[in-house]
């Protein structure tokens, strides 16, 4: 369900929703279920695991079939979770494993510890065996091997006393056929899951396994496109669209179009009116990194190291320091024994401290108070330096207008500079007229002094405003002073970037506003919300060397004779999870009456929960009388084999090895 952002109208947001862990169901098992022969039914998804007693209308435990063991800190053992103790699945995705290859079961470790945790969290953890019978599903034309390593370990791990193995798919129809009071008797079943799409003619009551047709395309296929979609998109974003933000994506906001082509017009012609926003978690006042430039990434990256170095350089300084002033405080002390000792004993003291007279302690004493004053004023100006660069931890109005000012100030001056400039390049401007007339005095005043007595004392530059004469007649002047105003500028534009939200500096020195952050972390769904699912439809467009569900749905009614296709399309059933988005119903009714003869009916039934269709067709499966001599008990598994089962109308088509090889042959 989408939810909606009550602080932005027309916006969604996310529900990051974590899993909780289950509970342990043992007081309801020692009052409800020990000693009854009540079955216990499992969905063994490729996605969830549905665990229940057939006696209620939902299962107990729900939740992700995966295993995630991530590594223990120094000292302490590795940690394995299971199902819904792995709460937050992003953070361990990397480490995550289960039992299946696509959706065929092959990793049999696995899938004891995920049995582990569903008989635990029952209540069965303190018995020695599950007397209980087990129903269980399998993936359609499931392999014999998977199969008996799977009654193998069921018999001989846990002890069962009996187990029956149907299709998720065919329970799934079955729970339809119950609800309508009707047995499964013709039916053409649409099963899609999360790695695979099946397409299950039922004829007489029984599945006809050998034209079944498989799509490689299936919930893991759909969300896997929907993140592919939003990162091509949103290249800025990649890290925070995860596949579980695409999984809720496509759960919350996607449909299936009724007319693909007419669906991607008309949102075209919509633009931007048709899409649907929606936000992901943001910190508000954050600093767009992604918006920087590499050069603006690497001047602060300078600027932290130019403050590490004047750190190091602070405190080298200080202990620098610390070791003058002892140094000077030792030739003091010494200084101080001249009036205390007679003069052969102070020179002995003088010795032992490699000084050979009073005037050569006297100038270690002049020289180590000026190197201590020397190192004080290079302190002073590190700290000078390392103040201009610091900011105050707590930015403040009154301190950014400061810095407004300061940059304002500084503009005009460097104008004012550039304009000084520009009026002494040109002759007959007032500014160069005023430098000529200043140098003919000089040159006046030069001549006047050459005629006088050479004796004359000159006295020109003692005075400091003497100078200023040549600042005012070069063309030149001011260039120091402009590299550092220019410097003090950059410096002010950086703090403005990083702590004003309203000032962005450009490379053309131009400011403009700062995009808003929370625009900035959302999503435009637009042709998204329905070209993702069209993939089960077309799967030519991920690639996928396939028909879709039509032409195959097609091709399987071509495998019979009309009255047979018409007694099928008659009770078209739709299944799996991968079936629940809006208008998949109708669109799959609009593309049958286009490959069906003129004026041929045919009814495709709705479906209420289809998540839960195969694992409430089990269990009333597993509540009725008539099937308990369709479960392999103990003595059957013991005198038959561990690939013995049973076929009913649920089951896979049982294939014997004597039949395998008269089709070879």
């Amino acid at each position: 369900m989408a939810i909606p952002d009550p602080l932005r109208p027309g916006v969604y947001r996310f529900a990051d929703t974590l899993a909780t862990p289950d509970p342990f169901y043992a007081d309801d098992y020692a009052s409800n279920y020990r000693g009854e022969e009540t079955a216990i039914v499992i969905d063994n998804g490729s996605s969830q695991c549905r665990v229940g007693w057939a006696s209620e209308t939902s299962p107990h435990l729900v939740f992700r079939n995966a295993i995630a063991k991530t590594r223990g800190k120094r000292g302490e053992s590795d940690c394995t979770c299971i199902g819904n103790n792995i709460t937050n699945v992003e953070a361990v995705r990397s480490s995550l494993r289960n039992q299946f290859d696509r959706n065929i079961v092959v990793n049999f470790a696995c899938q004891e510890q995920i049995l582990d945790y569903a008989f635990s969290h029952l209540g069965l953890f303190e018995e020695s065996s599950i007397d209980h019978p087990l129903v269980m599903t399998e993936p359609v034309c499931n392999p014999s091997y998977c199969r008996s390593t799977m009654s193998e370990l069921l018999f001989e791990g846990y002890g069962v006393p009996s187990v029956s193995y149907g299709v998720d798919g065919l329970f799934g129809a079955y729970h339809h056929a119950r609800e309508r009071g009707v047995a499964l008797g013709d039916a053409l079943i649409i099963s899609s899951g999360h790695q695979a799409t099946h397409v299950m003619p039922v004829v007489g009551g029984k599945f006809d396994a050998r034209n079944c047709k498989r799509i490689n395309i299936g919930g893991a296929q759909v969300v896997g496109y929907m993140q592919r979609l939003l990162q091509l998109k949103y290249p800025a974003l990649l890290g925070h669209i995860t596949l579980s933000r695409a999984l809720e994506i496509t759960t919350n906001h996607c449909y299936v179009a009724l007319n693909y082509s007419t669906e991607l017009a008309a949102a075209c012609a919509m633009g931007d009116e048709g899409f649907r926003v929606i936000q992901l978690p943001f910190t508000q006042g954050a600093v767009l990194s992604d918006t920087l430039a590499k050069e603006e990434k690497d001047k602060i990256r300078k600027q932290k190291a130019r403050e590490q170095l004047l750190k190091l350089n602070q405190r080298k300084r200080e202990e620098r320091i610390a070791e003058l002033q002892a140094d000077v405080e030792r030739l003091a002390n010494l200084q101080q024994l001249q009036d205390e000792l007679d003069a052969d004993e102070f020179l002995g003291v003088l010795e032992e401290s490699e000084l050979y007279s009073v005037e050569s302690l006297e100038q270690a004493i002049k020289t180590a108070q000026q190197s201590l004053l020397d190192e004080q004023n290079k302190l002073s100006s590190i700290q000078r330096d390392g103040e201009q660069s610091t900011e105050p931890e707590v930015v403040s109005e009154d301190w950014l207008q400061s810095l407004r000012l300061r940059r304002k100030e500084l503009i005009e001056q460097i104008k004012s500079r550039q304009q000084q400039r520009q009026e002494l390049s040109k002759r007959r401007s007032a500014a160069s007229t005023h430098r000529m007339r200043i140098i003919s005095r000089l040159a006046e005043g030069e001549a006047a002094a050459g005629k006088k007595s050479r004796k004359k004392e000159d006295t020109f530059g003692m005075d400091d405003d003497d100078w200023n004469v040549y600042r005012t007649i070069s063309k030149h002047a001011g260039e120091s002073d402009g590299e550092k105003d220019e410097a003090e500028l950059s410096e002010i534009s950086k703090l403005l970037e990083k702590h004003d939200p309203a000032f962005m500096k450009l490379s053309t020195g131009m400011s403009v506003q700062v995009p808003d952050t929370a625009s900035y972390y959302q999503l435009h769904l637009g042709i998204e919300r329905f070209r993702v699912p069209e993939i089960v439809f077309q799967p030519m467009m991920v690639g996928v060397d396939q028909s879709g569900v039509t032409e195959t749905l097609d091709f399987v009614l071509h495998k019979y004779s009309p009255d047979v296709q018409q007694r099928l399309v008659n009770n078209v059933v739709v299944t799996g999870g991968n079936t629940a988005f809006p208008h998949f119903i109708e669109r799959l009714r609009a593309d049958l009456q286009s490959v069906r003869p003129f004026q041929s009916t045919f009814t495709v039934h709705d479906t209420v929960d289809p998540l839960l269709d195969a694992w409430r067709g089990a269990a009333t499966w597993a509540t009725e009388s008539s099937n308990k001599k369709y479960y392999i008990s103990r003595s059957d598994y013991s005198e038959m084999g561990s690939d013995f089962f049973r076929e009913h109308v649920t089951t896979n088509l049982r294939v014997s090895p004597q039949a395998k090889d008269m089709d070879e042959m």
